[in-house]
């Protein structure tokens, strides 16, 4: 037997939160296939099989390609992300796993200098 929770009736301020925040991107001035690739390598972290799902077929509706979003994972060695997909990736990763410490300066400095 499979359980599923209902997110929505257990904490509604959670999910419209979330939903909220996902129109606010939809709207937003960021590259919408960046944007995947981005909460792919938030969901990889995470380790949610769900949201990988989701933001793979999400990057791959948007024209993406198989080969980067596998890349993803290991997009230092990948050489495949130019300048500003490396420095948000890096970001993205920082903030996600901030219990291991502050975003380093150069880190920030990057992500600042590439999306001005």
């Amino acid at each position: 037997m499979t359980l599923r929770l209902d997110y929505g009736a257990v904490s509604p301020g959670a999910v419209g939160g979330m939903y909220g925040t996902n129109a606010y991107l939809d709207a937003a001035p960021i590259d919408q296939v960046l944007r995947r690739l981005i909460e792919l390598r938030v969901s990889q972290i995470n380790g949610c099989h769900y949201c990988i799902w989701l933001h793979t077929r999400q990057a791959r509706d948007l024209g993406e390609t198989v080969d980067r979003i596998q890349a993803v994972a290991e997009w230092r060695a990948a050489g495949c992300f130019d300048e500003a997909e490396c420095a948000a990736l890096a970001w993205t990763e920082s903030v996600t796993r901030i219990s291991d410490g502050v975003p380093p300066d150069d880190q920030s400095a990057a992500l600042g200098h590439t999306f001005r």
